[in-house]
């Protein structure tokens, strides 16, 4: 078992765990995760941290004051850890795990309060998911909320702008970037 820290809020500093040697997981790394934060503001609001992983981004909103996370996440073993961390930092009543294919959640998700903020993090040898996903996402997605992506630096991007999905900020992290999509004029 690894582990990672939270790097702000609440929970500042506390370990959480993930899967020493798991390379079909991508953290998202701790100074990625403070520049996020430090660009939005998650305070009561509703956050979905998809493709979950260990969950990092989703327990670090949640340690910077979101009202609720979901998280959508496939592998059985991450779903342990995320619970577990969850169940760790005493924030479990403040979230919902969900196993399942990220396409098929949108659907079950539809009928809640749409999210301010959808984080995704897909597995960069899937990233053609994204063509079918990033469209769908935006309906449980609040009117001038941003769906942020988690994306490989050197990777070109697909151009969303027939769905009238801009995207209206980028930030390198070393071999990432953090992408922000909007729908035009919401």
């Amino acid at each position: 078992m690894g582990f990672m820290y939270i790097t702000g809020g609440e929970k500042k500093g506390h370990k959480i765990f993930t899967r020493s040697g798991d390379l079909s997981t991508r953290p998202t790394p701790s100074i990625m995760r403070e520049a996020l934060f430090n660009m939005i503001d998650v305070r009561d609001k509703l956050f979905m941290d998809g493709f979950s992983g260990f969950g990092t981004v989703g327990l670090e909103a949640l340690s910077r004051g979101a009202k609720s996370v979901v998280f959508v996440e496939m592998d059985k073993k991450n779903i342990e850890i995320i619970k577990r961390n969850l169940v760790k930092l005493s924030l479990l009543e403040k979230s919902i795990v969900i196993r399942k294919d990220i396409l098929l959640s949108i659907e079950q998700l539809k009928g809640r309060e749409p999210f301010d903020y959808i984080f995704l993090g897909p597995p960069y040898k899937n990233l053609n998911i994204l063509k079918s996903l990033v469209p769908k996402i935006f309906e449980i997605l609040k009117k001038g909320g941003d769906l942020i992506l988690q994306y490989p630096k050197n990777e070109e991007l697909y151009d969303f702008s027939k769905f009238d999905i801009m995207l209206v900020n980028e930030k390198k992290y070393g071999s990432n970037r953090l992408l922000f999509y909007r729908i035009k004029g919401r």
